[in-house]
């Protein structure tokens, strides 16, 4: 059974009734500040990901 696929839209339509239930109590600049951190975290994700590729690579040539 596909148990990731079922978490993921869970958690995308937990995520979508939290929004919209509390979507219009968030000020704008705070949107905009998660909107950013969320970006943040992204990237920094990427970067541990790519260090870690790099570094399976260089050990897996020897």
């Amino acid at each position: 059974m596909p148990i990731g696929a079922i978490v993921n839209s869970g958690a995308l339509a937990a995520g979508a009734f939290v929004g919209a239930a509390l979507g219009a109590r968030i000020t704008g600049e705070s949107k905009l500040l998660l909107t950013n951190l969320m970006g943040v975290c992204a990237i920094a994700i990427a970067v541990v990901n790519i260090v870690k590729l790099h570094s399976y690579r260089r050990s897996s040539s020897r």
